[in-house]
């Protein structure tokens, strides 16, 4: 039986099910066809955080209650070997095309991109969605699906490069940027930490879009995560309901600035969650981690000899970094910080746990939609993170919309966590986010890139039902398993276009058959200059180096001088290529590239990987001017 139809015969099974609902439910039997497969296709949905750490979900050992995905994660299965990229974008491209950056055309960040020239204008490196790269989204639409998206985009800010333009149906309450702040005003207008000249310089009131057409009017006091949710199951409501449906909810949460709701927040302090400080919780973690099963028991670790490592740096904040308005701190032992700071900090930290719980409770509302209209049983859900948790403000080396966060953000105890805060995790709750894995987001240390997935289908085979998976994965392997789950061929050519096979490998038999029959030889990566070689038991890798040149942009405003005029030698450099053996070495401490067959081997992969994306090599520093 081909696609076509399988697929008419499962809209005749829906009419006849309704049919049969009016004169007697009971008589009425699922059809299937002479092989034993269901017929009727089943619906997917991704929820996607953003900056969420490997650690952050209760499932994973974390102290932040997530009881709803903890019961998705009891039902499904949860991988403990699963990759996304460096930074948010290139993860979504991933993800939204099952294949790697470069071929979806996220070579580079499209704020990085003029800065190297080599790459500039290359294919591979739009720093959008390309539109030669086929998204799965439009293959589920050729295919009878009804598609829906709410939440980050981070593809492309131009109308034509929107998620209505690629293969969704309805696009509601879509962000069109990489991130901004979580509440709208008591009005309904936009909090906005951007500077008025972007929106002039874009000519935009604001970075949503609604259907392909930029937003205006919003809910009165919007929180992101609840706003993202309701306007799902509004779109759940409204779909297309003689097609199987996919949905994509993308959160902001937890990104910074960390804000959540009240109540929330106070939960975690009531309870004095962190009072103990991040080396006492991160160790907490690790235990967990242990009793789990995700670290090997004989595993040893330290909580604080690697604290010294992450320091506050200009970049950290939207000024001087030993600013006390912004407090940020070093990382470094808690007892080595005043009272006064251990209390802004635990507040931080309670902030984020809030953002990460308040997806929990969204969670909830929407599988408890699902069977109100009786999809929950047919509906595939993954909840995956885009990258390692994070602990840097996303000002960044923006001057200008560091001066405009200054003018317009505060900064008191009462304030934090609110509409008016802008705030970030630090460097030492970020080691506590990405427990038990070295460094953050923006590096190829595993706390950059691995990150927690959960799948969750309620007729999956019981053979890994509620257990844990170490099948090297990576969520570019999402968009192949949906395609291999309704039954869908990815196409050879698309609009006249030859497309090249997916990278991505069908995660589907876990589900169905309880097998895991498609592997990966190898995972790899590559974003300005730093790359990422992952086998079973190897990783090759280079790690992200501040100098202190780097502070040049944000040290030029504080004095007031055109940032043009002070130009640093670099803004970032990638450490020279070291291999780690992480089937026992997970914290990625002990370089064995000395060992020549092991190293060739890697690098072996790296070259292949390399080729078959068309890398446009770097140098290994990036310049500080376009």
């Amino acid at each position: 039986m081909n696609r076509t139809d399988k697929f008419i015969k499962s809209r005749r099974l829906m009419m006849g099910a309704t049919l049969c609902a009016l004169v007697a439910v009971s008589a009425c039997k699922p059809e299937s066809d002479s092989d034993g497969s269901q017929t009727v296709p089943p619906n997917f949905i991704t929820i996607v955080l953003d900056d969420m750490g490997y650690s952050d979900l209760q499932p994973y050992g974390s102290e932040i209650q997530t009881p709803n995905i903890q019961a998705l994660a009891d039902e499904g299965v949860m991988f403990t070997n699963f990759y996304a990229h460096a930074t948010s974008t290139p993860a979504r491209g991933m993800l939204f095309t099952g294949k790697e950056n470069h071929k979806s055309g996220v070579g580079n960040m499209e704020g990085w991109i003029p800065f190297r020239r080599e790459q500039f204008r290359k294919v591979g490196y739009e720093g959008i969605l390309s539109s030669g790269a086929l998204a799965i989204p439009e293959v589920l639409a050729d295919n009878g699906y009804y598609n829906m998206f709410t939440g980050k985009w981070d593809l492309g800010h131009k109308t034509k490069h929107s998620p209505s333009r690629r293969g969704f149906h309805e696009t509601r309450a879509v962000m069109l940027m990489g991130g901004d702040t979580h509440w709208s005003r008591e009005d309904g207008t936009i909090i906005t930490s951007h500077q008025p000249s972007k929106y002039e310089k874009k000519k935009r009131m604001s970075w949503y879009n609604e259907n392909g057409k930029e937003m205006l009017a919003f809910p009165k006091q919007f929180y992101s995560s609840d706003y993202y949710t309701e306007v799902a199951i509004e779109m759940l409501n409204n779909r297309d309901t003689t097609k199987p449906f996919y949905l994509n909810i993308t959160h902001i949460a937890p990104h910074s600035p960390l804000q959540a709701p009240e109540e929330d927040i106070q939960k975690y302090l009531d309870a004095e969650t962190y009072n103990s400080g991040w080396d006492v919780v991160r160790l907490n973690r690790f235990k967990k981690l242990k009793t789990l099963g995700i670290i090997n028991p004989s595993e040893s670790f330290d909580a604080t000899s690697d604290l010294a490592n992450y320091t506050v740096s200009g970049n950290d904040a939207t000024g001087d970094s030993n600013d006390s308005m912004w407090g940020q701190v070093n990382a470094g032992p808690w007892s080595d910080l005043t009272d006064a700071q251990q209390k802004i900090q635990i507040k931080y930290m309670a902030i984020y746990a809030a953002m990460i719980d308040r997806v929990d409770q969204n969670v909830k509302k929407l599988v408890d939609h699902l069977k109100v209209i009786g999809e929950y049983e047919n509906t595939v859900i993954f909840i995956v993170s885009d990258n390692g948790g994070a602990y840097k403000l996303p000002a960044g080396n923006n001057p200008e919309r560091g001066a405009h966060i200054r003018a317009n953000f505060v900064h008191e105890y009462d304030s934090l966590g609110g509409p008016n805060s802008f705030i970030g995790l630090g460097p030492g709750w970020g080691t506590v986010a990405n427990a038990p894995f070295n460094n953050f987001k923006g590096d190829f240390y595993d706390g950059g890139i691995r990150v927690p997935a959960i799948i969750h289908y309620p007729k999956m085979n019981s053979t890994y039902k509620g257990k844990q998976i170490d099948r090297l994965s990576s969520i570019m392997d999402i968009g192949a398993t949906m395609l291999d789950m309704a039954n869908i061929t990815y196409p050879r050519e698309h609009n006249g276009e030859i497309n090249k096979p997916l990278d991505g490998k069908s995660m589907a038999s876990i589900l169905t058959k309880g097998t895991v029959d498609d592997t990966h030889t190898y995972l790899g990566w590559e974003l300005d200059g730093g790359v990422g070689i992952r086998t079973t038991q190897y990783k090759l890798s280079t790690h992200f180096q501040e100098t202190p040149d780097s502070l040049g942009f944000t040290t030029a405003a504080q004095a007031g001088m055109d940032p043009a005029q002070f130009l640093p030698a670099f803004m970032s450099c990638w450490s020279n290529q070291a291999v780690y053996d992480v089937s026992s070495d997970f914290f990625e401490k002990t370089d064995i590239s000395s060992n020549t067959n092991i190293y060739s081997t890697m690098k072996a992969h790296l070259d292949d990987y390399k080729e078959d994306s068309q890398v446009v090599e770097v140098t290994q520093c990036r310049p500080a001017t376009p």
